[in-house]
Formats: C-alpha cells, sequence, structure tokens
C-alpha cells in the first residue's frame, strides 16, 4: 500500500503554519514583517543563500525576536524593527555556518556491504575564541546586527557623548546684573573630562534703557568668564554644577543736562551656577541652566544724590542653549 494517502494530511498541516520559500527556509512571522521570498533575495543580494532552516518570529517589547532552528542548533536575534531583523536573518545565512544535511530519502534495498577499516582520529579542528563566534556583523543600512548562538542584539546608541573640546552657545535672560530685567547671550569653548569641565567664554547684555530727572541713560555689560565645573553624567542627562569669575566692563550712554554723554568702569563679580543637560544626538545636548551673580566690583552711576543705576548685591541669571561635542569617541 502506498504512503502517500496517509502523508497528505501531514503535509497540508504543515503548508498552513508555516511560509515556505526556496532552499527550504520555513518563516513564521506576524504580518506587518517582510516574507520569506524578501529574506531569501536579501540572502543572496549579499552573497550568500538561505538555509534549511525555521524561523519564527514574535513581537516582544520595544521590537521583534527572531528564532532560528537549524537541526539541534537554536539562535536568537533581536531589533527594534522587524525590517531590520528580516536582514539579520538573512546575513545569518552568509556567514556559511553549518546546517544540518536533508534526511536521506526512505527506500526498501538493503544498505551496501561496507568493508572494515581501521580506526582513525578525528583531524584536529582549530579552536574559536566565544568573541569569534559572537562576532557582531553590522548590515548595510539597517540598524540590527547578527551573532552567533544565545546572544541577544539590540542597536543602541552610545549613552556616553565624547570628552575633549566642545563649542556652547546660549542665551541669557536675568535679573539685577544692569538695572531690571536684562538679556543677551554668549559662547564659551570647554575642554571635558569624565568627571570635570573646564568652560572660557564670553558674554554681553543689551542696554537697559533708564529715565529719571530728565536724563535718559542707556547701560550695556560685556565680559569673559572662567567656570570650572562638575559632571554628572547618567546616560543621556547631565547634571553640571559650575563655579568661577566674571570679568569685564560697563558702559553708559547718557543725555540730559550736567552729565556725561558717555562712560566705562571696571566689572567683576563670581558667579555659582546649576545646567542641566540631555543629549539629544550623540554629539549635540541641550543645556537649560540657572546661575546667581554677585558683583565684586560694579561702579554706581548717579547723578548727584539721584541714582541712575545703582549696584546690586546679586542677581540672578538663566540661560538655555546648546552644546556641540567635537572630541573624538575613546
Amino acid at each position: 500500500m502506498s504512503p502517500w494517502p496517509a502523508l497528505l494530511p501531514a503535509l497540508a498541516l504543515r503548508g498552513a503554519a508555516a511560509e515556505p520559500g526556496d532552499h527550504g527556509l520555513h518563516w513564521h512571522a506576524p504580518a506587518q514583517c517582510p516574507t520569506a521570498q524578501v529574506v531569501i533575495e536579501r540572502a543572496e543580494a549579499l552573497g550568500g543563500s538561505a538555509a534549511d532552516a525555521r524561523v519564527e518570529v514574535v513581537e516582544i517589547p520595544g521590537g521583534f525576536e527572531a528564532r532560528i532552528t537549524a537541526g539541534d542548533r537554536t539562535r536568537r536575534l533581536q531589533s527594534p524593527s522587524c525590517d531590520e531583523l528580516a536582514t539579520a536573518v538573512a546575513l545569518s545565512f552568509v556567514r556559511g555556518e553549518p546546517t544540518p544535511d536533508a534526511p536521506p530519502e526512505p527506500t526498501d534495498d538493503p544498505p551496501p556491504a561496507t568493508e572494515p577499516r581501521s580506526p582513525t582520529l578525528p583531524e584536529p579542528r582549530e579552536r574559536t575564541s566565544a568573541t569569534d563566534t559572537a562576532a557582531f556583523r553590522r548590515s548595510a543600512g539597517a540598524g540590527a546586527t547578527s551573532v552567533a548562538s544565545g546572544a541577544r542584539v539590540r542597536a543602541r546608541r552610545d549613552p556616553t557623548p565624547p570628552l575633549g573640546p566642545a563649542l556652547i552657545a546660549a542665551g541669557r535672560v536675568g535679573y539685577g546684573v544692569l538695572l531690571h530685567v536684562d538679556g543677551g547671550g554668549g559662547g564659551a569653548f570647554a575642554w571635558r573630562g569624565r568627571s570635570w569641565a573646564i568652560e572660557l567664554g564670553g558674554f554681553a547684555l543689551a542696554p537697559d534703557r533708564h529715565r529719571v530727572a530728565g536724563i535718559d541713560a542707556r547701560a550695556s555689560l560685556g565680559a569673559t568668564s572662567v567656570l570650572g565645573c562638575g559632571r554628572i553624567v547618567r546616560g543621556w542627562f547631565e547634571a553640571r554644577p559650575c563655579g568661577g569669575i566674571e570679568l569685564g566692563a560697563t558702559r553708559v550712554r547718557a543725555r540730559g543736562p550736567g552729565v556725561r554723554s558717555q562712560a566705562f568702569n571696571l566689572w567683576a563679580g563670581v558667579q555659582a551656577s546649576m545646567r542641566v543637560m540631555a543629549w539629544m544626538h550623540d554629539r549635540v545636548a541641550l543645556a537649560l541652566g540657572v546661575g546667581v551673580v554677585i558683583p565684586v566690583r560694579h561702579t554706581e552711576y548717579a547723578k548727584g544724590k539721584t541714582p541712575l543705576f545703582p549696584a546690586r548685591a546679586a542677581a540672578l541669571t538663566t540661560s538655555l542653549g546648546l552644546e556641540i561635542a567635537l572630541g573624538r569617541r575613546r
């Protein structure tokens, strides 16, 4: 009696559960994932061919996982995107890793007689380290990678920004440095270590206008700054407490009876600030800062006993800007 009628139901069930492609690839995946034919075409485009394997793709928190079974060997690959995961599966076939041979078809002929052979020792095989067998291969243009058995793969950015030089540009708004609310901007060159930073910069405040006793006066400020900072880095976020000095000059231009039209005077202050940063990119961070400035040398401008720009004991400042890392990743 022929065995084919008994095997037909099993073959029908197998075709319903899997999506067989060429070369014996059985592909199980959600509807939004590429098909088995796409995986085979990508493997051939990369210089290989799909192996006799069974691939099951399931959704997991944060992405997808593929379980590749070839004989008694099983590997798992993960990626945030199912399309990238399909490319990683295709790359695993390009590696040329051994897959089980197809079982021989049953036959009624007796096995051929074999002559007795003397036992031979197996040829020595080159040992490979765990690092070699788990080496990564990144697909061109895809964010997924392929590794050996049991390894978990997830494309991630390095959360540590490069050390060394950086540029800072920020806008600044405060109260009390000149008279009332003052605003301006500035920049700095920074050198950053793992837990410290030094910043050399400068800033300028826009003219602050004040009218009193028939006198129209405008005051502005320009200064340089030297800051020493600490760095507290947690993933993509950073807190940077800083302290240092500011040294510059104030300029007052006045119009009215009995006053000089222009005056320059030395200005110096001590600054303490806290900056919170979020690294939106490997080399670009958004920075928000709050600080206190205590004037050490600040000329008070007045006409007689009428103050035009009185010196204050302390001033508040806020800043918002960007930091761009220029160094190489170590």
